[in-house]
């Protein structure tokens, strides 16, 4: 309830003007990976070793929560590609 509305509204804050379209493209595209490869790879993780699969998730949620802290770096003025 508090990722989903937002996440749009960022990508786009992040993205230069004339490429939004491709860096929303690019972020749907590996959204829709993740929610294809996800519960496959989880599926086989947890088949192969239980504690594999749940010390990955902690893994991976420490790093999201370390990653989620830093703070994108803005460019200040935008380079002109024409000259």
């Amino acid at each position: 309830m508090v990722y989903a509305p937002v996440t749009g509204a960022f990508v786009t804050s992040l993205a230069p003007e004339r490429y939004r379209g491709r860096y929303m493209g690019m972020w749907i595209l590996m959204w829709s990976m993740g929610m294809l490869l996800g519960p496959y790879l989880g599926t086989l993780l947890y088949a192969y070793n239980h504690a594999a699969l749940w010390v990955g998730c902690a893994v991976a949620g420490a790093a999201g929560a370390g990653l989620s802290i830093i703070r994108p770096k803005r460019v200040s003025s935008v380079i002109s590609l024409n000259s």
